[in-house]
C-alpha cells in the first residue's frame, strides 16, 4: 500500500475518510489562527467607536488636532478590518498588515503624547473667563502640569503594552496562517476560503 496523501476529491463526488481526516487536521490548525479574527473585530470596532466620537466633537467647532485624530484612528479601524478580511480569505499578508497597523498606530499614540507633555510643560494654561479664579488657580498650576505629564506618561506605557502585544499577537498568527497554507492541500483552502472566524 502507498502512504502518499490522498488527491483532492473529485469535483461534486464523495468524500473519502483520508479526505475527511485531512479536513478534520486541517481545521484543528486553523483553529489557532482564529484569536487573530476575534482580536482585529475587537480593535477595529474600538478605534472605530473612538474615531466616531472624535467626528462628533468636530461638529462644536473646528480643530485641527481632532481632524487629524479622527483621520488617523479612521485610517487605524479600517486597516483592522481590512486585516480581518484578510485573515479569513486566509491571505498570508494578513499578518504583517494587522502587526504593522498596531506599530503604526503606536507610534501616533506616542507623538500625540509627548506633544501633549509637551504643551502640559510650557503651553499657558487655559483661562477660565474669570480673573479671580485664574489667580486661584495659578497656585494649583503646577499640580496641574505634573498630573497631565503623568497621565499621558500612562498612556504612552499602556499602548507600548497592549499595541506591542497585539502586534505580537499578529505577527505570530501570520506566520501560522502562512505555514497552514503551505502545508494544507489546496482544495481544503479553497473549501475553506472565505470562512475563517464565522
Amino acid at each position: 500500500m502507498s502512504d502518499a496523501p490522498p488527491s483532492s476529491p473529485a469535483a461534486g463526488g464523495p468524500l473519502s475518510a483520508e479526505h475527511k481526516e485531512q479536513i478534520a487536521e486541517a481545521a484543528a490548525r486553523l483553529r489557532k489562527i482564529k484569536g487573530a479574527v476575534k482580536l482585529a473585530n475587537f480593535n477595529g470596532y474600538t478605534t472605530a467607536i473612538i474615531a466616531a466620537c472624535c467626528a462628533v466633537g468636530l461638529a462644536f467647532g473646528p480643530d485641527l488636532t481632532n481632524v487629524l485624530i479622527t483621520i488617523a484612528l479612521s485610517y487605524v479601524a479600517f486597516t483592522e478590518f481590512r486585516g480581518r478580511t484578510m485573515f479569513q480569505n486566509l491571505d498570508v499578508r494578513a499578518g504583517r498588515t494587522l502587526g504593522a497597523n498596531q506599530l503604526v498606530f503606536l507610534g501616533l499614540i506616542t507623538i500625540y503624547c509627548l506633544w501633549s507633555i509637551y504643551q502640559a510643560y510650557f503651553a499657558p494654561m487655559p483661562s477660565s473667563g474669570d480673573a479671580s479664579v485664574d489667580n486661584l488657580m495659578k497656585d494649583y498650576e503646577p499640580t496641574v502640569r505634573s498630573i497631565l505629564v503623568l497621565v499621558y506618561t500612562l498612556v504612552i506605557v499602556l499602548s507600548v503594552v497592549f499595541q506591542g502585544l497585539c502586534a505580537r499577537s499578529y505577527f505570530i498568527a501570520g506566520r501560522r496562517l502562512r505555514e497552514y497554507v503551505e502545508q494544507t492541500p489546496d482544495w481544503i483552502v479553497q473549501l475553506q476560503r472565505p470562512g475563517l472566524g464565522q
